[in-house]
């Protein structure tokens, strides 16, 4: 079994990769729903049966559903219909269909497929995301190269890498406040006010260890080219999850922006976010006075308790006022 272990493993995710694939592709073709856990519970029932009758691990075929789906079946018996007439074959057809030439069956497998080919939604995924037509067109070739299996492997991996380049460089944007309003947006989108001293950023983007430290060179960069900076704003509805080394990142973001007498605010915190945050021991006075509900309620404590002609020239001065 420690042999056997890791193949098996293997099997069995490309083999669900590739049913749930298929299923999602002609599932969005009849505008119906596909349930990722019943699809699995089905392969999984499906294989045990197989592992106690000598059978092959079981998948969802592309080639066997196109046909079906060229066919006109439409439900599950005509999985039962077509089990029989196998079975019909293997049993009285085998002598006369041994002649039968295999590029019979490959053309019946073709003609079924070619209607597959989206080349007008390949078209659009350029437009939008060429990162993820990129991942498309390697996992095209690799299938056509290497086989089902191996190309929806080199798939995932195309894909889990495009994940990690984009994380890795989370979107920061400086916001500032739209006038007459509390709604905050990026300030080369908008017309929006800003506060003198005072750097609002929105990060788009968890953090974790790939792009912790981008987010703290993000704001280092911004803060030297304004040293008239004083307090920065970190908008935090775009992070839903913070992992240990994010945390650590942060912790040592505040301290550093501390001793160059910059103070750290943080708004629109989600609660499970912030229970983390207190399980991994930040400082409980940031938490309750650094912490603030919404970046408008941020903002208006930064203003009505630290004018601009008065604002401190130390982190104790800082924490004084504010505070």
């Amino acid at each position: 079994w420690r042999l056997l272990t890791p193949t098996a493993v293997v099997v069995a995710m490309v083999g669900y990769v590739q049913s749930i694939s298929v299923a999602q592709t002609f599932a969005s073709r009849r505008r119906e729903r596909v349930d990722p856990d019943r699809e699995l519970f089905a392969l999984g029932m499906a294989d045990l049966a197989a592992a106690f009758t000598g059978g092959y691990p079981v998948t969802g075929s592309l080639s066997v559903s196109s046909v079906k789906e060229m066919s006109g079946a439409r439900t599950a018996v005509s999985s039962l219909i077509s089990a029989a007439w196998v079975l019909v074959a293997v049993l009285f057809l085998t002598r006369w269909m041994y002649y039968v030439p295999q590029t019979v069956l490959a053309a019946v497998v073709i003609v079924s497929v070619a209607n597959l080919f989206n080349l007008q939604h390949a078209r659009q995924l350029w437009r939008y995301s060429r990162g993820d037509a990129a991942a498309l067109v390697v996992t095209f070739l690799a299938v056509l190269a290497l086989g089902v299996q191996v190309g929806i492997l080199w798939g995932m991996a195309a894909n889990v890498g495009l994940w990690m380049w984009r994380t890795s460089r989370p979107r920061i944007v400086e916001v500032g406040r739209i006038p007459g309003t509390e709604i905050f947006r990026n300030i080369e989108r908008h017309r929006v006010e800003t506060t003198n001293g005072l750097l609002s950023i929105r990060v788009d983007e968890s953090l974790y260890f790939a792009n912790a430290r981008y987010l703290n060179n993000f704001v280092l960069r911004k803060i030297s080219d304004r040293p008239q900076v004083h307090t920065v704003l970190l908008i935090a509805s775009g992070i839903n999850q913070m992992d240990a080394t994010g945390m650590e990142t942060l912790k040592g973001m505040i301290q550093e922006l501390s001793e160059i007498r910059v103070r750290l605010l943080m708004s629109d915190v989600k609660g499970h976010v912030l229970d983390r945050m207190a399980a991994a021991g930040f400082d409980t006075s940031f938490l309750t006075t650094q912490v603030f509900l919404s970046a408008d309620l941020a903002v208006k404590s930064v203003a009505a308790r630290v004018s601009e002609s008065t604002w401190p020239s130390s982190s104790l001065e800082i924490e004084q006022a504010v505070e």
